[in-house]
């Protein structure tokens, strides 16, 4: 029994040694249905279009490249139906043992899943 218990505690620490941790903070309570991770857009600088800021992201792993705490950011945008996030220049912090990547999730004003007229 013993073994079996250690295997089971050795597994899961495993499991969760390489895993992104992710906060969002939700701006507004207006229902959208999930976005396809793949059609969310990345932008650098906010873009000309109008748009709302719908969530806060933010990302941290141990373990991960920045590859990868992007890759978790666009999921999370997307689960709370995102159709961008924008990055900008305190996006990312590094220190020694953690990255952390933060960016705020957007909507566009002149499209599908914009806020109410």
């Amino acid at each position: 029994m013993p073994k079996r218990i250690l295997r089971r505690v050795v597994a899961l620490a495993l499991l969760t040694a390489g895993c992104v941790k992710a906060h969002v903070l939700r701006l507004d309570s207006t229902p959208r249905p999930r976005t396809d991770p793949g059609a969310v857009q990345v932008f650098a600088v906010e873009p000309d279009r109008p748009f709302a800021v719908v969530a806060l992201v933010s990302v941290s792993t141990a373990e991960r490249s920045v590859e990868a705490l992007r890759a978790r950011l666009v999921q999370e945008a997307a689960k709370v139906g995102g159709r961008a996030v924008v990055f900008d220049g305190q996006s990312l912090a590094t220190t020694d043992q953690q990255n952390r990547l933060s960016a705020k999730v957007i909507v566009f004003r002149d499209g599908p899943s914009g806020p109410p007229r």
